[in-house]
């Protein structure tokens, strides 16, 4: 099974993008998003929702948000339990990162089969 997220005394989790630059992961989000039955399994997977934050297969803008942000990479398998990897057979996660001002927070995650257009 892959760690959690590690915040600090405030709910903050400090990830870095592909170009090295800090990216915020409030634990409220976290806990929100983990919360719902289909993104639960998400919670034994934060090393993959770093790893696209990180060094994304595919990134776009959004069309609804000119300051987010699409980060999309492909996995073949992921954890659906503590110690049970299956294959993934959404084959993406998706972060989705706000960049207000100059500091960039990732709004949510998931998993999808295909990489929106």
């Amino acid at each position: 099974m892959e760690s959690g997220p590690k915040f600090d005394k405030k709910g903050i989790c400090r990830l870095k993008d592909s170009s090295g630059k800090t990216v915020i992961l409030e634990r409220e989000v976290w806990e929100f998003k983990i919360k719902k039955p289909e993104r639960e399994f998400l919670a034994y997977n934060f090393e993959k929702i770093k790893k696209t934050v990180k060094a994304p297969s595919e990134s776009r803008p959004s069309r609804k948000n000119p300051n987010a942000q699409l980060l999309y990479r492909k996995f073949s398998d992921i954890f659906l339990r503590p110690g049970v990897k299956v294959p993934h057979k959404n084959h993406y996660l998706c972060v989705i990162v706000h960049r207000i001002g100059k500091q960039k927070r990732i709004k949510t995650f998931y998993s999808t089969n295909r990489i929106k257009r």
